[in-house]
């Protein structure tokens, strides 16, 4: 039986917690940024954008030397 994709992702999340958080700093912050900036006016500084890039880097650096399937 196929498993949904939440739980694919989920099971990924458990497995590789530092890919996850990596990928979701570079994949999941601009639509988040997007929606509380256009739906809800709120002012995210210009070097946040930047900052979440370089997280995303750390993370999936730390990510490949210490986890064995990511």
């Amino acid at each position: 039986m196929k498993k949904k994709l939440s739980d694919r992702i989920l099971t990924y999340a458990t497995k590789n917690p530092l890919a996850f958080l990596g990928m979701s700093c570079w994949f999941a912050t601009p639509f988040v940024l997007g929606i509380l900036t256009g739906l809800f006016d709120v002012h995210i500084p210009g070097w946040f954008i930047t900052f979440m890039f370089f997280l995303g880097v750390i993370f999936l650096y730390l990510s490949s030397r210490y986890e064995k399937d990511a």
